[in-house]
């Protein structure tokens, strides 16, 4: 038995980590050490939940509880010795970081000037790797879907010559991320071969998986469609996963949905979704799909262009 939360398996390895940090021992530290030592340990536990689940810090909503949990970490740990380490392990962290941002622009020149010389064909950089190794593979274009919106990126498989009558490697991508500009980067684990810089890549989306996550996609649309109908249009989207097996979507309204509100809201979709009704998507500036009535995501950056879905089932 642990005498309470902060000291179990869940919040006390980050306590840990922030004592040596500090160089103090949370053992033997007093009272007033040990608290500042719970509320960095538990409030760091549940900014990262929050950010990787999408969350960022802004002054609306949870994007706020973000914030204000991320300034009472650093209002806390100005605690002498915390402060003191925090700002030395920034400092070492920035020159690590500053040192793998040249290797990666000196990569993403080699690749962008190879693409050029090849014209039109995505371009892989990457140092040389072998069967078996975790890689990010850099594309300057590519097929796969980078995770946006709440939707995560394709799977699938590159296919990376090795010259004449020289069989191919494969990796196999199970995330894809866009970075700045035009450069995607594509995570995974190399099943056969070996990657290097320069070569031409054939990339292979898993159309099945693709599948499920636009089946869920448009689930999202349908549940905000019918909690419009159902509650008022004054609810509004705040956020949402869609993956290959499930869907989130988050809202804000101003009380919790009624026993009566649920059932409605799933037999209205379920109703649509036996109508089998034709969505169609069109590629617009985005000024004129709002227009047609194309509800954006606050929050959410568009580019000048963007895809609207139009639906005929009644709202």
């Amino acid at each position: 038995m642990v005498p309470n939360n902060y000291e179990t398996d869940l919040i006390l390895p980050i306590i840990e980590k922030a004592s040596e940090l500090a160089n103090v021992s949370y053992g033997i530290s007093d009272d007033q050490t040990k608290r500042y030592l719970k509320i960095v340990g538990d409030h760091m536990r549940a900014i990262v939940f929050l950010i990787s689940d999408g969350v960022i810090p802004s002054n609306v909503g949870r994007g706020y509880v973000v914030r204000r949990l991320i300034r009472r970490v650093v209002h806390t740990s100005r605690a002498p010795r915390i402060l003191e380490e925090l700002k030395r392990e920034e400092l070492r962290f920035v020159q690590t970081l500053e040192r793998g941002e040249k290797l990666l622009e000196e990569k993403l020149a080699d690749a962008i000037s190879s693409a050029e010389r090849n014209r039109t064909v995505p371009c892989l950089a990457a140092v040389r790797i072998s069967e078996g190794s975790n890689v990010e593979i850099l594309l300057n274009k590519t097929p796969f879907y980078a995770e946006s919106g709440g939707k995560i990126g394709d799977h699938g498989f590159p296919y990376i010559s090795e010259g004449e009558n020289q069989p191919k490697a494969v990796v196999e991508i199970i995330d894809v991320q866009k970075s700045f500009g035009n450069i995607f980067v594509h995570k995974g684990t190399i099943n056969k071969g070996v990657v290097e810089i320069g070569k031409q890549v054939e990339a292979a989306v898993n159309v099945k998986l693709r599948q499920r996550a636009q089946v869920h996609h448009t689930a999202t649309h349908l549940l905000q469609a019918a909690l419009k109908k159902v509650i008022g249009r004054e609810t509004s989207q705040a956020g949402s996963l869609v993956a290959f097996d499930r869907l989130r979507f988050d809202f804000n309204f101003h009380r919790p949905l009624l026993d009566n509100e649920l059932i409605d809201i799933e037999l209205i979709i379920n109703r649509w979704v036996e109508d089998a009704i034709l969505l169609q998507t069109k590629v617009m500036p985005i000024a004129d799909a709002k227009r047609e009535g194309a509800i954006a995501m606050f929050g959410e950056k568009y580019g000048e262009e963007v895809g609207f879905t139009i639906n005929t089932f009644d709202i």
